[in-house]
């Protein structure tokens, strides 16, 4: 097993400095010393490794030269501080990734602070009160700053998400510890006149400006807590560059995390895998250590890399990528036409440089991708056996696409990838997603655990038999729920009551809108005669699919989605009292039916999941 590294802090005096790292952290400090950087490989500030194998080399170094301990080769992205404001520091903004990137030639920076301790009526400024840039730059060039302004009153134990283009400034007597970005990279928007050297302090007024986030929007609080034994683990914030979490171990606890992590003691003392440890220690768990045990009474900050992944939505019409972090959240997405008759070389080449051009800077922190397609495809061997959309046979998708990304690559029936992300939204046991388009689509979530098949083709609800002597289906067959329950098939029924009844307002509404899906519904709500018997008529060949679909499966919830559903509840609401009317569960709890909740994200967010599923640090067993 690895050893722990321990490393030297870096000091820095500042005008707003106190003392309280020497007071209270007990480091030989002068006063006026207003940070201490813990952990850093930042060149203004690099660490020494403190003891062990690796002392006297500074954290840069030992990252560049010792990949092994971090997972693999790259930069140390991460940068702990402890601040001390005596007096209040500069008002400030930081720009994001792509705006560093093309004016500074540096990452941008996105922090966060966890509040160690505040005086009594201490107080930050988080925010602005500007309703838009204009206003912001109106207030701002008239110098009205306590009005453009907004202050927070702040206590210990608070903790702060600052992401980019989010005005703030800590303000005197309050002491925290910052994670960060591994960038130095601040725009100084205020400083309240102040002189350093005699001189006032530079002003990045017109960068800043032009980075701010207008208007303001607060950040949720995403605390998450969990409790074993003599340990309490508070997950703080997961983003695009970290998760944070707080550790407090009253007596003995054994941890694990999927990746290196770096820990700075907060408070009280105890030992780390037998070393001693105090309020200011810091130290990484390099990658792979297995567990750390933590002994005595203390509290922790834990901070370790964003576990990032790539999900791509192959379409016919367009390939939608994202990025997408491991709650299942995208974080950005792009896309671009699929051209699907090009040679299907031209077509990965299109995906790989989509997903770099999504990932952007973040890409180092991407740990695997994941790709739905239409057709049959085998998961196990990430080939897509056969699409009709995109002309494929046998094709090796997935070791085409890791060819050109250098990433592992997990393959998934699109439909499938939808169902898992929805499900991922959703939680709990079971989840059935139906979506109503050119035809009709869906997947299943069973146990917890996508339903494919034992030959990786199973749940095609589309092709279930609903009327042998109905419309026939492009499969072949004839009466195929789809033919009767799909967007293409209520336009179909939309203009055969055009053509029996030529006084209906849908004549009027087709002049104007074009003829689709809406089209039934907009005139029913009008009190069209024609228009409600075609949505009741179809309201009831959807239901009876679903009906079939619930006392089969019973799962925890049945969401549709497709464009048929973004008329809302006058869909799902008399949809909904159909199936249930035939629901052979008379006595349990009733399935939740609703509309989908992802739209058209989740074919992105399940190819995301799957990825992580099969590539993940934290696999799932039962991801076959």
């Amino acid at each position: 097993m690895s050893e722990l590294i321990f490393l030297e802090p870096i000091f820095k005096k500042t005008v707003w400095g106190g003392d309280k790292l020497k007071r209270v952290y007990g480091f030989d400090t002068p006063g006026g010393t207003g940070e201490c950087w813990l952990v850093s490989a930042h060149p203004a500030g690099d660490c020494f490794v403190a003891s062990g194998k690796y002392a006297g080399m500074k954290l840069s170094r030992l990252r560049r030269e010792h990949g092994e301990l971090f997972g693999g080769e790259g930069d140390f992205p991460l940068l702990i501080k402890l601040i001390d404001a005596k007096s209040d520091l500069s008002v400030q903004v930081h720009p994001d990734d792509g705006y560093a990137l093309a004016h500074e030639n540096s990452r941008g920076k996105t922090e966060c602070w966890y509040v160690l301790d505040a005086e009594e009526g201490a107080e930050l400024v988080l925010g602005h009160n500007a309703a838009d840039r204009e206003e912001l730059i109106k207030m701002a060039g008239e110098g009205r700053w306590e009005e453009l302004l907004r202050r927070t009153p702040v206590k210990k134990g608070d903790f702060f998400q600052l992401e980019p283009g989010t005005i703030h400034a800590l303000c005197g007597g309050v002491t925290v510890l910052e994670t960060q970005q591994s960038s130095d990279i601040t725009y100084r928007l205020y400083d309240y006149g102040r002189l350093e050297n005699g001189r006032p302090r530079q002003l990045h007024l017109e960068k800043g400006l032009e980075v701010v986030n207008c208007p303001y929007v607060p950040p949720e609080d995403e605390r998450e807590v969990a409790a074993d034994g003599d340990c309490r683990r508070e997950i703080l914030v997961t983003c695009e560059f970290y998760t944070v979490e707080k550790i407090t171990v009253d007596g003995s606890a054994a941890l694990e995390w999927p990746s290196y992590a770096a820990l700075a003691v907060i408070c009280g003392g105890g030992t780390a895998d037998g070393n001693p440890v105090r309020a200011g220690s810091a130290f990484i768990v390099p990658d792979g250590h297995g567990k750390t045990r933590l002994e005595g009474r203390l509290t922790l900050i834990a901070a370790r890399p964003a576990e990032l992944y790539l999900g791509v939505d192959l379409g016919g019409t367009n390939i939608a990528a994202g990025l997408v972090d491991e709650k299942g959240r995208i974080l950005r997405r792009a896309s671009v036409p699929t051209l699907a008759h090009r040679p299907i070389g031209e077509i990965v080449d299109g995906m790989a440089s989509l997903c770099r051009s999504v990932a952007g800077a973040s890409y180092a922190a991407v740990k695997a991708v994941g790709v739905g397609c239409p057709g049959t495809v085998d998961h196990r061997s990430g080939t897509v056996r056969y699409s009709n959309n995109i002309p494929m046979k046998d094709v090796p998708m997935a070791e085409m696409l890791e060819e050109r990304l250098g990433r592992p690559v997990a393959l998934e029936n699109d439909a499938n990838a939808a169902a898992l992300g929805e499900w991922t939204v959703s939680g709990g046991n079971s989840l059935v997603l139906i979506t109503l388009g050119t035809g009709v689509g869906g997947g299943a979530v069973l146990d917890g655990r996508l339903y494919r098949g034992f030959n990786g083709a199973g749940f095609e609800p589309g092709h279930m038999l609903a009327d042998p002597d109905g419309p026939a289906c492009t499969c072949g067959n004839r009466g195929c729920w789809e033919s009767l329950a799909s967007a293409t098939a209520l336009v179909r029924q939309t203009a055969e009551a055009m053509e029996t009844d030529g006084g209906s307002l849908m004549h009027e509404w087709v002049k104007n809108n074009g003829l689709d899906g809406r089209t039934a519904f907009a005139c029913a709500a009008l009190g069209d005669a024609a228009a409600i018997k075609v949505r009741d008529g179809y309201i009831r060949h959807v239901g009876r699919g679903l009906a079939s679909l619930l006392n089969l499966l019973q799962p925890e919830v049945i969401a549709v989605g497709g464009g048929i559903s973004n008329e809302g509840e006058s869909f799902i609401a008399p949809l909904r009292d159909f199936v249930y009317a035939l629901d052979f569960n008379k006595y349990c709890k009733k399935t939740l039916i609703r509309a989908a909740r992802l739209r058209d994200g989740a074919g992105i967010v399940g190819a995301a999941v799957s990825a992580k599923n099969k590539y993940g640090e934290k696999r799932r067993e039962n991801y076959d």
